[in-house]
C-alpha cells in the first residue's frame, strides 16, 4: 500500500512538472509592465517638456505607459547616481544632455561615469544662449558686456543648474573681458526664466527652455554659444562670430540623448531603439523641437557613444584650469 502511494505522489509530481516546465522557460515578451523615463531636471524646463512627450509616443508603440520621473540636483547627477544601480532591462532609462555625463566628473563627486551607461540613440542637440528681459536696457551682446565690465558686481545670471555648462561658458567670457558677476543657480530653464521676469536676475543663460519666453516677446535672446547660429534665431548672432576666442563646450555639452543601465542589449534594446526612431519622426515630436529651437539630431548607440567619450577628452583639457580659475575668486 506504501509502495503505491510513493508511486502515486512520484506521478503526481512528474504531472506538476509537465505543466509548470514551460512557464519556467518562457522569457516575458518586453515589456509587460510600466517604463520609467527618468528626467534630471524639475518640470518646466525644455529637458522636462521632451521627456513628456517622448513618454507619450513611445508608449504607443511599446503598449505599456511609460511614466516620466523628476530626479532633478547635481546637473542631473542625483538621476545617474541613482540610474546606474538599476537593472539593465529597459525598464529604468533616462534622457540627458552629455553635460551630466561628462562636466560633473570634474566639479562634484559622483557614483558613476559615463562608461557606465548604455547609449540608446541621442536625438537633438540643445541651444545654450545669453538672453535679458524684453524691457532690458542692452539690446545687444556687446552691450550687455561693457554694461557687465564696466559695472562690476551689478549683474547676476541664472542658469539651469550650479554646476551647468552655462555657467562655465560664463565663466569663461568673465576670464576674457575681466568681468565680474553674480552666478545664481537654479534647477531648470523654466525656474530661471520666471527669475529674469520676476527680477530677480538682470540676465539668464540657460538652454531651450527659454525660447517659449523668447518667442512671445518676454525677453530678448542677445547671443548663442553654439558654433552655429539657429535657424529659429537667424539674426541673433554667435558668440564665437562675435570675435571671443573661448573654448566652446556648448556643442560639446548639449547633445542630448536616451540611455540606460550599461549592459542593456537584446530585445529591450532593439525595442525601445526602434520605438524612440518612430517617436523621431512623429509631427507632434518635430513641432515640439521647433518650437523648443532644437534641431534633431540622430546618433544610434555606437556613434552616440563614440562622441561622448570624445567629448570627455576634450573635457579633460578645459575644466581643470578653469576649475581653477573660478576657485581663486
Amino acid at each position: 500500500m506504501m509502495k503505491r502511494w510513493n508511486i502515486a505522489r512520484i506521478v503526481l509530481a512528474l504531472a506538476l512538472v509537465i505543466i509548470l516546465l514551460p512557464s519556467a522557460w518562457a522569457k516575458d515578451e518586453f515589456p509587460s509592465r510600466p517604463i520609467t523615463l527618468l528626467c534630471g531636471f524639475a518640470p518646466g524646463g525644455s529637458a522636462d517638456i521632451q521627456a513628456r512627450l517622448l513618454a507619450e509616443l513611445i508608449s504607443k508603440d511599446l503598449g505599456e505607459r511609460v511614466v516620466v520621473e523628476h530626479k532633478p540636483g547635481m546637473m542631473a547627477g542625483l538621476m545617474h547616481n541613482y540610474l546606474v544601480r538599476q537593472k539593465p532591462d529597459g525598464y529604468t532609462i533616462a534622457t540627458t544632455p552629455t553635460s551630466s555625463l561628462i562636466a560633473n566628473h570634474f566639479m562634484m563627486k559622483v557614483e558613476y561615469s559615463h562608461k557606465d551607461l548604455t547609449y540608446i540613440i541621442a536625438f537633438c542637440r540643445l541651444m545654450h544662449g545669453v538672453s535679458v528681459r524684453s524691457d532690458a536696457p542692452w539690446k545687444t551682446f556687446q552691450e550687455f558686456i561693457e554694461y557687465a565690465k564696466k559695472n562690476p558686481g551689478k549683474i547676476k545670471f541664472a542658469t539651469y543648474s550650479p554646476n551647468s555648462t552655462t555657467f562655465f561658458m560664463m565663466n569663461l567670457l568673465a576670464k576674457d573681458r575681466q568681468i565680474d558677476w553674480i552666478h545664481v543657480p537654479y534647477k531648470s530653464d523654466g525656474q530661471a526664466a520666471t527669475a529674469l521676469l520676476g527680477g530677480h536676475v538682470e540676465a539668464i543663460a540657460v538652454a531651450s527652455g527659454q525660447v517659449p519666453y523668447i518667442k512671445s516677446g518676454q525677453i530678448r535672446l542677445l547671443a548663442i554659444f553654439n558654433r552655429k547660429r539657429f535657424s529659429e534665431f537667424p539674426d541673433v548672432p554667435t558668440v564665437p562670430e562675435l570675435g571671443y576666442d573661448i573654448p566652446n563646450l556648448s556643442d560639446r555639452t548639449t547633445l542630448t540623448g536616451i540611455v540606460a543601465p550599461k549592459g542593456l542589449s537584446g530585445e529591450p534594446l532593439a525595442k525601445l531603439t526602434s520605438a524612440f526612431k518612430k517617436a523621431f519622426q512623429e509631427e507632434a515630436f518635430k513641432k515640439m523641437m521647433r518650437e523648443l529651437s532644437c534641431p534633431i539630431e540622430i546618433l544610434e548607440s555606437k556613434e552616440y557613444e563614440k562622441e561622448v567619450n570624445e567629448s570627455y577628452q576634450v573635457a579633460q583639457k578645459v575644466y581643470p584650469d578653469l576649475l581653477k580659475e573660478i576657485q581663486k575668486k
